[in-house]
């Protein structure tokens, strides 16, 4: 009753206020038909046996007026499998609220709260829809503005549920930071920033947590694992601008807290985190260099969360964001409690309408003393990416891309389970050609060459479109030379996974249908990833904006 009184209170206002205010929105919704195949691996649970369809649907509007902004968001599940995809979860609600006021220089905030600090290390709450997350903040956020070159903001409040999008954790999480703005000269200029985060555990999670620890034997490291009420995480940071130059260096530090490392056992350390990035650019060339050195650094809700649960910071991976099909199968998410990552990327156009990208990654589990006391390939190394790409257009109308990536991918680690490390070479080719000014038709062909997990891959792809109306896509993946058995008992089976897709705009609406065969494995957004199952079925969904 309460929920549905302050919807229609919402909805009164904004009515009443439309005349004088700015008022926008936009929908979005995704439903599922469930297509039960044992071959693939997409059957034995709710979905595909009892549920056979589900989806989820989120409707905003903002309104704004007078330096005033609202916003509300309301969130339906539906036998929804975005947030675990082998069960179903059903609830409504309001999912996000806003309410914020600007008075000259301050800015005051209530309700949920997406922001971070800095590169996010310390804190960030946000959403990342497409993988069922909303590390939204509910709570209270104020900034204040000095001038154009220097802010101060402050936060404090309750992190969101992952497992109940519609409630939060008890723990109180609060803090601070600023940045400002520093011009030396036309050549030189500075942006340096620090922050600091507090969070406070509750009663019932700290009894909580002393009743895991007391379930540990009884030894000297037992008797070390005092856990605390308060942990404390701080960083400074700075980006340097020089000419065509930039370098950002980050550092943050953690207290001591009681931890679950990457076994699952609970260990007394601080942490740390060490960042760095160097950028140059000219004309025709372009190139990046980043380094981070990761070290305990577990910062959530509380000791006892673990994957997607409560998470106060944000740590993104440090490779190549693949947009390639069966380069981007085995994705390295960053690991929080010890990696060292380094990457380089080098763009290079020679002349125009030519493009050269070269790409190299390596994350390794060991400490930096360690490292020229140990081969290069071995099995602490995590990760390991080279990758090339060459685009040309051809003409007006033709436009290819060619390329090449190897990987060695510690899947031990990466997906928690006793799997071979995972080594592949995948070429690809992509070429688009326009048949007319608002007519194309793109293509992709990929070959993934591997002995382990499931095996080789062959992946093509065929897109027609027709601006701005219309898009239209078949692919297949197949499984050229299967290694892995998916059916219990069964011999492995070359087993293709087709796709046929069409899209529909019109104004501010877009319709999409899909039939769908996916292979289980690693999924990311945006440097988040998370475990899939296998999906047989069709897809269908709706997005649309006022």
């Amino acid at each position: 009753m309460v929920l549905k009184r302050s919807v229609l209170i919402a909805l009164a206002f904004l009515s009443s206020s439309s005349l004088f205010a700015q008022v926008s929105g936009d929908l979005m919704m995704n439903y599922n038909f469930y297509d039960r195949d044992p071959k693939i691996g997409a059957f034995n649970n709710k979905l595909y046996d009892n549920y056979l369809s589900g989806g989820e649907g989120w409707f905003t509007v903002n309104y704004s007026k007078d330096n005033f902004d609202a916003r509300l968001r309301y969130d339906l599940f539906n036998n929804s499998n975005l947030f675990n995809p082998n069960d179903a979860y059903s609830d409504h609600g309001i999912g996000y609220w806003s309410l914020r006021k600007k008075i000259d220089k301050l800015t005051i905030t209530a309700g949920n709260i997406y922001d971070q600090f800095g590169s996010g290390l310390t804190f960030r709450s946000y959403e990342e829809r497409g993988l069922g997350l909303d590390y939204a903040l509910k709570g209270l956020h104020v900034k204040y503005d000095f001038n154009d070159t220097w802010m101060i903001k402050g936060i404090t409040g309750r992190m969101k549920k992952q497992s109940d999008k519609f409630d939060y954790h008890k723990e109180i999480i609060k803090g601070i930071n600023t940045e400002k703005y520093f011009k030396l000269s036309d050549k030189v200029q500075l942006s340096p920033g620090l922050s600091f985060v507090n969070r406070t555990i509750d009663n019932a999670n700290m009894t909580s947590l002393v009743k895991n620890i007391e379930t540990i034997p009884d030894t000297n490291e037992r008797k070390l694992l005092i856990p605390k009420w308060n942990v404390y995480v701080f960083s400074a940071y700075n980006t340097l601008y020089y000419k065509n130059i930039s370098w950002y260096v980050e550092y943050a530090g953690k207290s001591t807290e009681v931890i679950k490392d990457r076994e699952l056992n609970f260990k007394k350390q601080p942490g740390y985190i060490f960042l760095t990035s160097f950028t140059f650019s000219k004309k025709g060339i372009g190139t990046t260099l980043q380094y981070r050195e990761t070290e305990a650094f577990s910062f959530r809700t509380s000791s006892l969360e673990t994957g997607s649960e409560g998470a106060i910071n944000y740590l993104p991976t440090l490779t190549k964001l693949n947009t390639y099909r069966l380069p981007a199968r085995y994705p390295a998410a960053a690991q929080e409690y010890r990696e060292r990552a380094i990457q380089a990327d080098l763009i290079y156009t020679p002349k125009k309408g030519n493009t050269i990208s070269f790409n190299v990654a390596y994350i390794t589990d060991r400490k930096i003393g360690e490292l020229l006391d140990a081969k290069f390939f071995d099995d602490t190394t995590l990760f390991t990416e080279v990758f090339l790409e060459y685009e040309k257009k051809l003409n007006k109308k033709t436009h290819i891309a060619i390329g090449s990536q190897y990987i060695r991918y510690n899947k031990r680690i990466y997906q928690n389970g006793p799997y071979p490390i995972v080594e592949a070479i995948t070429p690809f080719l992509e070429g688009v050609y326009k048949v007319k000014r608002k007519k194309s038709i793109r293509f992709e062909v990929q070959y993934m060459h591997t002995k382990q997990d499931y095996g080789s891959w062959a992946y093509l792809l065929l897109e027609y479109n027709i601006a701005p109306k219309y898009s239209f896509a078949v692919l297949d993946m197949y499984n050229i030379s299967p290694k892995k058995s998916i059916v219990a008992g069964e011999p492995p089976d070359d087993i293709h996974y087709p796709t046929i897709f069409a899209s529909y705009t019109t104004g501010a609406n877009r319709f999409s249908l899909a039939y769908v065969k996916q292979v289980e494995g690693v999924v990311c957004t945006g440097g988040l990833c998370r475990y899939e199952p296998a999906f047989s079925g069709v897809k269908f969904s709706l997005n649309s904006s006022f």
